[in-house]
């Protein structure tokens, strides 16, 4: 009789954790995540000068309020689970897209009326997706050298969100954004658009921690441009990623004065904060015996 019980027992709870997860399943599929792109900070297109880095931002949310839904965490990250798919003229292409810098994530709190009242920013490996008004960005893009490769012409992307395969009870399917289009141009460049792809590819060298490669578009924007305040921050930025503290702070110094005799409406407050944190770093050095 006992063991009659226990079988009862144990069937009930299989029977009952597969009709859990079943009706989990129908949920998700009538509120799966939500995934939105933004191509070069354009809502649906972009025209791209061929050796100009491509940066195509993705976004993950959740509106619905339940279930709450677990992606990724410390081994696999929930932008891995993130495909970008390309297609040119229709036809299936193969391009290298890679996250560029950290992932972040934004979580806002709002009031009864729908009023922002704080927010805060991290970067932990996994997403929560609930009812609250949290989204997970991440940015996939192709490198300078690699867009200098591709024939110009129109493309499209979208980003496709694969379901983990653990645990079983999350969606089924890829989970695919609208698509975005871009064009390659091949044209030659006017001279201010030529300074624009020195300092847009200086900028993803940046972030993507190729110092030595931000260094030399830096240089080149400096030496073409010695008058933009960008040029310098740049290139103290290349220096400064490179630990050479002393040659970042006569950079910033640099910008420093070429903001103040271009009296801008805004306080320089980014070169500011680095100029600090240099000279902080230089007398550091300077004190070690």
């Amino acid at each position: 009789m006992r063991r009659i019980l226990i079988l009862v027992s144990l069937t009930a709870l299989m029977v009952g954790a597969v009709a859990w997860t079943v009706g989990r399943i129908r949920s998700l599929r009538k509120s799966p995540p939500a995934v939105t792109v933004r191509i070069d900070n354009q809502e649906d297109e972009s025209n791209v000068f061929a050796g100009h880095p491509l940066i195509l931002s993705v976004f993950l949310s959740r509106t619905a309020p339940s279930p709450a839904l677990h992606i990724g965490g410390a081994s696999s990250p929930w932008y891995s689970y993130i495909h970008v798919k390309t297609l040119e003229a229709g036809k299936p292409v193969v391009l290298n897209w890679t996250v560029l810098g950290k992932p972040y994530t934004l979580d806002v709190t709002t009031d009864a009326n729908g009023h922002l009242v704080g927010g805060r920013v991290d970067t932990s490996e996994g997403a929560v997706l609930d009812g609250s008004a949290r989204t997970y960005s991440a940015q996939f893009a192709i490198s300078p050298e690699d867009s200098a490769k591709l024939s110009a012409g129109r493309y499209t992307a979208r980003a496709v969100l694969k379901p983990p395969l653990w645990p079983p009870w999350n969606w089924t399917g890829a989970i695919a954004s609208h698509e975005v289009s871009f064009t390659i141009l091949s044209q030659p460049a006017a001279a201010d658009q030529e300074l624009d792809r020195i300092a847009d590819s200086a900028q993803f060298y940046l972030n993507a921690g190729r110092f030595e490669d931000a260094l030399r578009m830096a240089a080149q924007l400096k030496d073409r441009a010695p008058q933009k305040t960008r040029s310098w921050i740049l290139f103290g930025d290349a220096l400064n990623g490179l630990g050479r503290n002393q040659d970042a702070l006569g950079a910033y110094s640099q910008a420093l004065e070429l903001a103040a005799k271009a009296n801008l409406d805004e306080s320089p407050d980014y070169i500011l904060m680095r100029w600090h944190e240099m000279k902080e770093k230089v007398s550091q050095t300077r004190k070690s015996p």
